[in-house]
């Protein structure tokens, strides 16, 4: 496994071939190939650990994956992929303990005049609103840190309550900063009543 996350975070196999494709055609399979290098790292780092190694693959996935992002933040149809490789660095980022990389990447989303975020699929924007919501909570940024929760919350799929638990824990202490206590029933359904406990 180890020998084949190498492999796959090398520089030429995605980045050199996409960015010379002129259409979006292939941005699934590309999603694909992303999530893959990310959680295959994830593996490999918990194999090289075990072992007494030092884990150092999902360190070059997000720096390969950084690449990536670069070849789609450009203008054209691909750039609606810049979104879904943003929320899979967010991942890395998060799990490696190295948020304020984060920055740089949401500066190119948030300042770039290409990039107009009701383009992009409501599954990105939702991820993207519950990173950033937890980057406000670090900052004690509370009203941000709602806006962008809520955001998430309200878009996300009714469906996913694994999902809609995970922005509820940073969203529910969120609330009870600025005084607005959640309802009892809320918490009930998502096992979360300890946290006003």
């Amino acid at each position: 496994m180890i020998k084949w996350v190498e492999s796959a975070t090398s520089s030429y196999p995605i980045d050199i071939e996409f960015r010379n494709w002129e259409s979006a055609w292939a941005l699934e399979a590309l999603y694909v190939v992303v999530y893959e290098i990310r959680i295959l790292a994830e593996k490999a780092d918990r194999e090289l650990a075990s072992n007494g190694k030092t884990p150092e693959k999902l360190k070059a996935a997000g720096s390969f994956l950084m690449k990536v992002f670069g070849v789609l933040a450009g203008k054209g149809p691909k750039r609606v992929g810049a979104l879904y490789v943003t929320c899979q660095l967010f991942k890395v980022y998060f799990k490696l303990g190295t948020v304020h990389l984060c920055r740089s990447v949401i500066r190119s989303i948030e300042t770039a005049r290409i990039f107009d975020f009701e383009e992009f699929p409501v599954r990105d924007k939702v991820t993207y609103m519950y990173y950033t919501g937890r980057l406000e909570v670090l900052n004690e940024n509370f009203p941000a840190a709602d806006n962008k929760l809520s955001y998430a919350l309200k878009h996300c799929d009714p469906q996913s309550e694994a999902n809609i638990r995970m922005i509820l824990k940073y969203l529910v202490p969120v609330k009870l900063s600025i005084g607005i206590l959640p309802k009892k029933s809320l918490l009930e359904k998502y096992n979360l009543v300890e946290v006003l406990s």
